[in-house]
């Protein structure tokens, strides 16, 4: 079982809060520059999960984030298995109001193989 617990967008860069939300004002009324991080929670049923990979990608483009997970950021849960959490920080670029960005989370296996993908969707106002 390799999962994806939770994913979601934090409040912006600037603000150094994980706090989930959907909807962002925008600073001026078209083409800002946006600072966004991704927050997630993956579940794995192996300790080394420096094999498995994720993919995060931008209203179906290619992945703009793509890299393994690291094993010295990870927590053993009951049951025997392990949680680890990632933030990816980044910029969107023209960003404006009525625009809605929809962000894929993808993980693949030791082997390569998918395992499991969830989305999230920000509308900006």
């Amino acid at each position: 079982m390799n999962k994806i617990n939770y994913f979601y967008p934090g409040l912006p860069v600037s603000s150094n809060s994980l706090l989930p939300f959907s909807e962002m004002k925008i600073p001026r009324a078209e083409n800002a520059d946006i600072e966004v991080q991704l927050v997630a929670s993956v579940i794995f049923d192996i300790p080394d999960i420096s094999n498995i990979r994720y993919e995060v990608s931008l209203n179906d483009e290619p992945p703009f984030s793509v890299g393994n997970f690291i094993n010295g950021y990870k927590n053993v849960l009951d049951g025997g298995n392990y949680a680890t959490s990632i933030i990816f920080k980044f910029t969107l670029n023209d960003v404006n109001p009525k625009q809605t960005s929809t962000f894929k989370l993808k993980i693949f296996d030791s082997k390569g193989s998918f395992s499991n993908d969830m989305e999230t969707t920000v509308l900006f106002f």
